[in-house]
Parts: structure tokens; C-alpha cells; sequence
């Protein structure tokens, strides 16, 4: 009886079903549709959002089911003026490696006290914050 009153509470308020998550900062003057690419068991699957200028989109990276930008294969940046940067994941090409390589990894550690603790759980995850710049435009209009 008193075993599962103990694991009710030990999971309580704490998602542990991810490990990170990736932020998407908007750093242009207009809103973008951003569009992640994923692989899943041989099929593609892809995730739309729109970003206005200045705002962060969020994508969690859950265990067993990347859905973060750090996963992606590709991502898809549509301008307003219908312009499409297409950066792919490992690629050499400039926009690319603007895109993927201008990341910043912030490893976290969340720490959740339950009822009876004397020490926290910790829950450890890494967030990587990817920017959609001026920089990241240009490079893409010189070469196309």
C-alpha cells in the first residue's frame, strides 16, 4: 500500500518525457513560417509555425521522438515576400551552416523537491537556441 502512494507523488509536475528543447529566435523585422523537417521510420514528417519578428518558437526534444530543430533534418524559412531558405541539417553550404552552426547550447539541470525528499531530483536537459537573422537572409540572396 505504501508503494504506490510513493511513485503518485514521484512523478508528479514533472514531465519527464523530454530532454531539452530547441528555441527558434526570430531576429528579422518580419514574421517567417518555419517549417522543421523530421524523419520517422522511413517517412517524413513535417511541423509548420509561424514566428513573428522578434518572438521565440519552442520544440521539445522528446525521448524516443526528436520534434527540436537539433533533430531536424531540414527546416524551411518562408519570408514575407515569398522568398524560401532551405538550410539542411550537416550541410557545408553557407546558409546552412549559418543556421545549424550559429547555435547556442545552454546545458540545464531542473530540480523538483517531492513530499519526504531530502535531497532534489534532478532533471537534466540541454537547450539550443538557433537565430533567423539579417545574416542569415544574405547569405542566402547571394547565393541564389
Amino acid at each position: 500500500m505504501l508503494l504506490p502512494a510513493f511513485s503518485s507523488c514521484m512523478y508528479r509536475d514533472v514531465d519527464w518525457d523530454y530532454d531539452g528543447w530547441s528555441e527558434v529566435k526570430n531576429e528579422t523585422s518580419a514574421e517567417v513560417t518555419f517549417t522543421s523537417v523530421f524523419m520517422y521510420y522511413g517517412g517524413f514528417v513535417e511541423k509548420v509555425e509561424t514566428i513573428s519578428p522578434g518572438e521565440t518558437l519552442i520544440q521539445y526534444n522528446y525521448v524516443g521522438r526528436p520534434e527540436s530543430v537539433t533533430a531536424s533534418d531540414s527546416v524551411s524559412i518562408k519570408l514575407q515576400d515569398g522568398t524560401e531558405i532551405v538550410c539542411k541539417n550537416g550541410s557545408d553550404d553557407s546558409w546552412s551552416s549559418r543556421f545549424y552552426g550559429n547555435v547556442e547550447r545552454d546545458r540545464k539541470t531542473e530540480r523538483y523537491w517531492f513530499r519526504g525528499d531530502l535531497i532534489p531530483t534532478e532533471h537534466k536537459v540541454t537547450v539550443d537556441t538557433y537565430h533567423i537573422d539579417d545574416e542569415l537572409v544574405s547569405l542566402w540572396r547571394q547565393a541564389h
